[in-house]
C-alpha cells in the first residue's frame, strides 16, 4: 500500500525527479565502499529503513528497530510496511502523492509501534533503482514530540496544513467536551432526582416534630440536591451556547438592560436602586446569547449588591484608544481583590462564600464563551467592598474591527469554513497552537 502506490509502475520515475542510475553510473556506495555505507546506516541518529517495491522491510538499523519495537526479524517480515504508519491519517496519502510526483517526500504523520501505539513522526521518503531498475525506498523516521517541537516540524513541512490540522484538533476536543458535558450532565439527572425525591418523601414522615438534628440533616441533604441540579442545568446550558449556531442581528442593548433591571426589582421590591442606562446601545449579534450577557452581569451587580443600602448599577459604553466599542456594567457592591481576577471568568469558580452570596459560579464563564463567540473580550477591575466594573467588547460594527491588544477573540479564518456560525470558539493565538 504505502510503497507501491509511490511507483506509477516499475523502475518508472516522474519527469524532473530522482532518476534511477543509468547502467553506466556507478552504484551509488561505490565512491565510499560497502564498509563506510554500512557504517553511515547504522550509525544514522534516526531510524533509518530500506524497503522494496512489496512493502517489505530489506533492512533497518537499530534505531528503526526500537523506535517501533518488533524484533529484527518482524520488522523484515513482508508487507510489514503496511502496519507501520495509521492508514485513516489523510497527511500519509499527501506524503504518498508527493513521492509519486516527485520521487522524494517529506511531511509528518502518525505512525503505530509494535503494541498498536500511537506516535507523531516526521518521515523523509527517497526513491531509488538498482538491479535492473528495481525501484525501492529509503524511509527515514524521526519521532516528533507534541507542543513547540511538533509545531516546528509541521510549519517547516507544511505551515498552513499545520495550522488547519491544529484547528480541526482543537475543533474535536471541543466537541468531545461538549459531548463529555451533555452525557454527564444526563446521568447525573437520575440519582440527583431520587436525593430530592426521597428527601420529601422523609420531610413528610417527620410531620409536625420538632426541629431537631434529624430536620437539620434533611434540609442539607435537600440543599445539596437542589445544588446538584443547578450544576446539571449550568452543563445543558454550557452546550446550547457553545454548540447552537449564531443568529446574528442587530440587537438594543439599552432596551435589554432596562428590562433585566426592571425584573430584578420587581423579584425584591424592598430593595432601593440608582441605575442609569445609556440610551442608544446598540450592537450586531445573537439576540438571544447577548441577553444572557446582560443578565448575567446584570444580575451579578444586583446580587452583590444586596448589603447596600442602595443599591447603585449603571450600564454605559465608551469608544477605546483602537476606536472599539467598550461596554461597561458598573455597581457599587462587595467587589473583590485583583489578585483573584484570573478566576472571575472559569467555570464554577467562587471568589465568595455560598452564604455570602448564593450561586454556582458558571454565569460570567457564560458570559466570557458568548463574548468571545461574537469576537470580543471580557475583563473586570475592582477593589475589595469598593464595587466593580466590568467590561466587554464585541465585533461585528465597523468601529469594532481594530486589532484585540490582548490577542483574544479575533476570527480565524482557517477555521471559519467550517465552524457553524463562521467564528470559532477559541482565540485566534490558541487555534494555531501558539
Amino acid at each position: 500500500m504505502f510503497l507501491e502506490r509511490t511507483f506509477d509502475r516499475p523502475g518508472s520515475m516522474p519527469p524532473g525527479g530522482a532518476q534511477p542510475p543509468s547502467q553506466h553510473a556507478p552504484p551509488a556506495h561505490a565512491a565510499l565502499g560497502d564498509a563506510a555505507c554500512r557504517a553511515l546506516f547504522d550509525g544514522c541518529m534516526d531510524a533509518v529503513m530500506l524497503t522494496g517495491p512489496d512493502a517489505t522491510v530489506l533492512r533497518a538499523n537499530a534505531l528503526a528497530v526500537d523506535l517501533f519495537g518488533y524484533a529484527p526479524q518482524q520488522l523484515r517480515a513482508p508487507g510489514r510496511l503496511h502496519s507501520l504508519f495509521a492508514p485513516e491519517d489523510p497527511k500519509l496519502e499527501a506524503l504518498v502523492q508527493q513521492c509519486r510526483r516527485g520521487g522524494q517526500a517529506d511531511g509528518v504523520v502518525t505512525a503505530v509501534r509494535a503494541d498498536r501505539s500511537l506516535f507523531t513522526a516526521r518521515v523523509s521518503v527517497r526513491r531509488y533503482a538498482v538491479d535492473g531498475d528495481v525501484p525501492r525506498a529509503m524511509i527515514v523516521v524521526r519521532e516528533v514530540g507534541e507542543g513547540p517541537a511538533l509545531n516546528a516540524h509541521c510549519a517547516e513541512v507544511d505551515p498552513i496544513g499545520c495550522m488547519r490540522d491544529s484547528a480541526r484538533q482543537i475543533r474535536a476536543a471541543n466537541a468531545e467536551q461538549r459531548r463529555f458535558a451533555h452525557a454527564l450532565a444526563h446521568d447525573l439527572r437520575t440519582p440527583i432526582d431520587a436525593i430530592t425525591g426521597f428527601g420529601k418523601v422523609l420531610e413528610r414522615e417527620l410531620g409536625d416534630e420538632p426541629p431537631g438534628r434529624s430536620r437539620h440533616y434533611l434540609q442539607r441533604i435537600r440543599a445539596a440536591g437542589q445544588q446538584l441540579d443547578e450544576y446539571v442545568q449550568a452543563l445543558l446550558t454550557l452546550k446550547s451556547l457553545t454548540q447552537a449556531p449564531l443568529r446574528p442581528a442587530q440587537v438594543d442593548l439599552s432596551a435589554i438592560a432596562r428590562a433585566v433591571l426592571a425584573r430584578l426589582q420587581l423579584a425584591e421590591p424592598h430593595r432601593a436602586l440608582t441605575s442609569r442606562v445609556e440610551d442608544g446601545l446598540q450592537a450586531q449579534g445573537d439576540p438571544r446569547l447577548l441577553k444572557i450577557v446582560l443578565e448575567n452581569l446584570l444580575g451579578n451587580a444586583w446580587k452583590f449588591s444586596a448589603r447596600r443600602r442602595v443599591c447603585e448599577i449603571s450600564f454605559t459604553a465608551a469608544a477605546d484608544a483602537h476606536g472599539r466599542t467598550v461596554y461597561e456594567v458598573r455597581d457599587n457592591g462587595a467587589g473583590f481583590e485583583m489578585a483573584y481576577a484570573d478566576k472571575l471568568f472559569g467555570d464554577f469558580q467562587r471568589l465568595h462564600s455560598q452564604s455570602e452570596f448564593p450561586g454556582i459560579g458558571i454565569g460570567l464563564a457564560n458570559v466570557r464563551r458568548i463574548v468571545l463567540r461574537h469576537g470580543g473580550r471580557a475583563w473586570a477591575e475592582s477593589a475589595q467592598d469598593q464595587g466593580a466594573v466590568f467590561f466587554f467588547t464585541l465585533a461585528g460594527a465597523a468601529q469594532d474591527a481594530a486589532p484585540d491588544p490582548a490577542g483574544e477573540g479575533a476570527a480565524c479564518d482557517l477555521c471559519s469554513d467550517s465552524e457553524p456560525d463562521g467564528v470559532i470558539t477559541l482565540p485566534a493565538a490558541q487555534c494555531l497552537g501558539l
